[in-house]
């Protein structure tokens, strides 16, 4: 949007007004006028055109661009004034008076001219303001579907892809934590259920075959103590499983119901063209 020439535009509008102003509100009169560069003029409007004004002055008669004149003062009739200087006052202010009806044109073609250009560029920012934020909820959605279908394969993964590190550090580590604990009850089951066959067998040869009961009971308690542990494995390990499925089901949940949290400083979707609107919007 470039403001800084729609507001020069304005200003120069202004400017003119002004002048018209002193033009159409002054009697008939001598013109006095004061132009940019500080110089002061005195004389009479004899004929103007688009661009520049014809002024008589005692030096002569110039042609003044009117965007050189800064403003316009009027001094009363002469009481000694002649019929020939009185003819060309009223031809001065006739030419005055054609100058304020081009003025006044040239305004209102230069302001529906503003108002047109003010009017499109509200549109158009309507317009970029509307796909800016059509374009972050697709983002959103996006990012939404995308990191619920990752957190079904490893949970966390669809945080760290809403850019939510945190939580995903906290799904991901329960995760690792739990699948470890039950690949290790896992282990330990095993182990002690092999252990628990082993000495129940020995348990029972010698208590039947060789009719040694120390032995025996030796063999016994410590197949006891192998089954115990393997029934403590067991139950750790379905406790970890129920914990796993625990995670997944709610970190399949917090990625899809959750809004992301998106960086269009370091990571944005759009290209480069609406990044920089987004950008703008965003410290506007």
């Amino acid at each position: 949007m470039q403001r800084g020439p729609l507001k020069l535009k304005a200003r120069t509008v202004i400017f003119q007004f002004s002048i018209i102003l002193l033009l159409s509100t002054a009697p008939a009169s001598a013109e006095t006028l004061y132009l940019e560069n500080g110089q002061v003029l005195r004389g009479i409007v004899v004929g103007q055109d688009r661009e520049t004004v014809r002024f008589r002055t005692s030096n002569g008669l110039l042609t003044i661009p009117k965007t050189q004149i800064r403003r316009m003062t009027f001094d009363r009739y002469d009481p000694g004034d002649t019929e020939a200087e009185k003819e060309a006052r009223r031809k001065s202010e006739e030419e005055r008076r054609k100058i304020v009806e081009e003025l006044n044109r040239e305004l209102d073609r230069r302001r529906e001219g503003l108002d047109k250009k003010i009017e499109e560029e509200d549109d158009r920012k309507q317009e970029e303001r509307a796909f800016f934020q059509n374009e972050f909820l697709q983002e959103k959605e996006r990012r939404k579907k995308e990191g619920f279908q990752r957190s079904l394969i490893l949970p966390g993964w669809g945080q760290y892809h809403k850019n939510q590190p945190d939580r995903g550090k906290i799904y991901m580590g329960s995760f690792l934590t739990l699948l470890g604990t039950v690949l290790l009850a896992d282990y330990v089951y095993k182990q002690s259920y092999a252990g628990y066959s082993k000495e129940n067998n020995n348990y029972a040869l010698f208590l039947y075959q060789r009719h040694n009961p120390i032995f025996a009971y030796s063999y016994y308690k410590k197949a006891v103590a192998e089954r115990d542990r393997a029934n403590q494995s067991a139950a750790i390990r379905t406790g970890a499983l129920l914990g796993l499925g625990l995670v997944y089901v709610i970190s399949a949940a917090d990625a899809r119901y959750t809004d992301p949290e998106l960086d269009w400083l370091t990571q944005s979707p759009l290209p480069p063209q609406q990044f920089q609107i987004a950008f703008r919007y965003a410290f506007e």
